[in-house]
């Protein structure tokens, strides 16, 4: 749902990987090095991804940008879209 708000009220273009294990796949490496910004959405309690990214490809930390809602709720798709948006800003 905030991938949908971002990209027709934002009127962006994005992508998306999903992360769903480690060790990291070539291809997330890639993903980072072909795009702008990469925002890390995190929701679980410790939001370790973001640093596990950092260590894994340092030379490619500057652009990661972090999300991080954890309340044991879903994350909500407006919740996505305005914490994107600041992000991008």
């Amino acid at each position: 749902e905030g991938l949908y708000l971002l990209q027709s009220e934002a009127a962006l273009t994005l992508s998306q990987l999903r992360v769903k294990a480690l060790p990291l796949s070539h291809k997330v490496r890639e993903f980072i090095e072909n795009n702008p910004v990469t925002i890390v959405v995190e929701q679980n309690r410790d939001a370790q991804l973001l640093e596990i990214l950092c260590m894994e490809y340092p030379e490619l930390a500057g652009k990661l940008k972090k999300i991080h809602q954890y309340d044991g709720l879903p994350l909500e798709g407006q919740f996505v879209y305005e914490q994107v948006s600041k992000a991008l800003n």
